[in-house]
């Protein structure tokens, strides 16, 4: 059997036509949007670490050493 397996550049290529087709998006663009949905929800966690943080802080019900621990 003769299976042809295609190269990146073409994968490449078919995601880019296909990204064009339903959604009008070139395929530079979907680069930028990926970073940026990355670095946003990296934000997102990092705010929502410090926000749990403070939180279990102000805790009373724990003692010191749980405040510590968590």
């Amino acid at each position: 059997q003769n299976i042809k397996v295609p190269d990146s550049g073409t994968v490449r290529l078919a995601r880019q036509k296909l990204l064009n087709e339903q959604f009008h998006i070139q395929g530079r663009h979907v680069t930028e949007a990926v970073k940026e949905v990355c670095m946003n929800l990296n934000s997102m966690w990092t705010n929502l670490g410090l926000k749990l943080k403070k939180i279990v802080q102000a805790n009373e019900s724990l003692a010191k050493e749980e405040r510590q621990y968590l």
